[in-house]
């Protein structure tokens, strides 16, 4: 699995892809849904990045207690809400 999140946030949400492609097409706004609603750098108001903390992951992803969410329009992605949490 990889991992990405939006860069400057300390609990930002953290999004799981199946593949570092997924993984990197989001963090570079050539996803799917980000092209479709023409969501760019220069529009968005976070900026994305690939997450390889590991620590920060292991922690995330083998919390049983973390409230998780399907993407509504990315269908491969989960997302650990850790905004919520």
């Amino acid at each position: 699995m990889y991992y990405a999140t939006f860069k400057g946030l300390k609990k930002g949400d953290i999004a799981e892809f199946n593949t570092k492609q997924e993984r990197d097409d989001w963090v570079n706004f050539k996803d799917d849904f980000s092209i479709f609603v023409d969501n760019a750098p220069d529009n968005c108001v976070f900026e994305r990045m690939a997450l390889d903390d590991e620590d920060v992951i292991n922690n995330v992803v083998n919390d049983k207690t973390m409230p998780t969410q399907q993407d509504d329009f990315l269908p491969n992605v989960k997302w650990y809400l850790r905004s919520i949490a």
